[in-house]
């Protein structure tokens, strides 16, 4: 089995005359945007080639500290030692950085422009480890039109008017959202220069935007890809049918692009998405469907103001605070309001029961199908029950 680091090391000596860009490419784009390049003198405001922000960001960040980071959005960078040694990715241009977290309008977003000849993929990032990220995340699933989703229009505006010809645009889990959204968005002068949309294990659309009249004009252009145990990818409306990739992480760890599997310059495609994705969709859309959009916000509200008390910015420092993090959110949760508080508790109540009756009606399934089985293999030679 193969990911896109054995990918660059197979097919990186194939410039993109020989090998047009493809979904593979898409999705190395994707995790390289994970990395912090706010390091990086003059990337903010103009094109920086790959070598250049390579030397400079192992400059700042010495490559032991980065190998010794815990998640794979702090490790992302490393596909950097990869993408400067082929003959594919040498002479990149990486460009028009923005790297913009705001507590006040509740939002966190990233975007970036990479260049290899007249070749422009510009690709927005998806959440990092910040609080703020991942409220905002949470403000999807009732409304539309969020910080993150508002710069994405005006970013794709401004590299339009940089760049010339026709090019790509994509993102990684919520950077997939806001690719659709800024494509949405735009004019179509915009939107007749993109070639294609590529949305890697993206959150959908609240309903009333995912019925909007637009996206029949735009569907075509979207490539919305997930991995077989998909969680964020099956959150929300898609206006277009997922194809599903193979992985080879368990469960949510499937989001890490590194994981998905794929031969040549595709990924390995799979049938159907596997039990475990199934089971948790079902949980989480009846949970989000029977809250009203009122109550969301005002539950998500809660919950972020309890664990903001601990005093991080992120879930990495909300982690290492320990059990003085655990005692600060547990003091918060008491000064809440009783009717929030009361919300936020059966919000949680009601998500258990309706797992375990999912869980339960998963087994009786699977029971059923396994007796159904048998009885078609084995027919009239099972014994039978002695009738009285």
């Amino acid at each position: 089995m193969a990911n896109i680091i054995d990918y660059l090391k197979w097919r990186g000596d194939l410039s993109f005359k020989n090998d047009p860009f493809n979904e593979v490419d898409n999705l190395i784009l994707c995790q390289l945007t994970y990395t912090d390049f706010s390091c990086v003198p003059g990337i903010d405001k103009g094109f920086v080639s790959i070598k250049d922000a390579h030397k400079k960001y192992f400059e700042v960040y010495p490559e032991e500290e980065v190998r010794s980071r815990s998640t794979f959005l702090g490790r992302s960078v490393l596909i950097l030692d990869d993408l400067v040694q082929t003959k594919r990715y040498e002479n990149m241009k990486i460009g028009y950085y923005r790297n913009i977290i705001s507590k006040d309008q509740v939002g966190q977003f990233v975007a970036v422009t990479y260049m290899i000849d007249d070749l422009v993929y510009v690709v927005f990032g998806g959440t990092d480890h910040s609080l703020v990220g991942w409220k905002e995340d949470f403000y999807f699933s009732y409304s539309s039109g969020t910080m993150s989703q508002l710069m994405a229009v005006d970013y794709l505006k401004e590299i339009s008017a940089l760049v010339e010809g026709d090019f790509f645009l994509g993102g990684h889990s919520k950077g997939g959202n806001l690719a659709i959204y800024a494509l949405l968005f735009s004019d179509e002068a915009i939107r007749s220069r993109i070639k294609k949309v590529y949305a890697n294990d993206s959150p959908g659309f609240t309903n009333d935007l995912a019925i909007k009249e637009d996206f029949e004009k735009i569907k075509g252009k979207i490539s919305l890809l997930i991995p077989q145990s998909s969680v964020v990818g099956l959150l929300m409306e898609h206006t277009v049918k997922a194809e599903i990739v193979r992985a080879d992480a368990k469960l949510i760890y499937q989001h890490d692009p590194l994981s998905w599997q794929l031969i040549g310059n595709a990924f390995i495609r799979e049938e159907k998405l596997s039990d475990d994705a199934i089971f948790v969709n079902k949980a989480l859309s009846q949970w989000i469907e029977d809250v009203p959009f009122d109550k969301r916000k005002e539950a998500v509200d809660g919950v972020f103001y309890c664990l903001e008390a601990a005093k991080a910015a992120t879930f990495i420092e909300l982690h290492e605070g320990g059990l003085n993090s655990v005692k600060e959110v547990l003091q918060a949760s008491k000064t809440l309001p009783k009717s929030q508080y009361d919300l936020i508790v059966s919000l949680i109540g009601k998500f258990i029961n309706q797992s375990k009756d999912l869980f339960i009606e998963n087994i009786l399934d699977s029971v059923a199908q396994k007796k159904s089985s048998i009885q078609e293999r084995f027919g009239d030679s099972l014994p039978q029950k002695n009738k009285i």
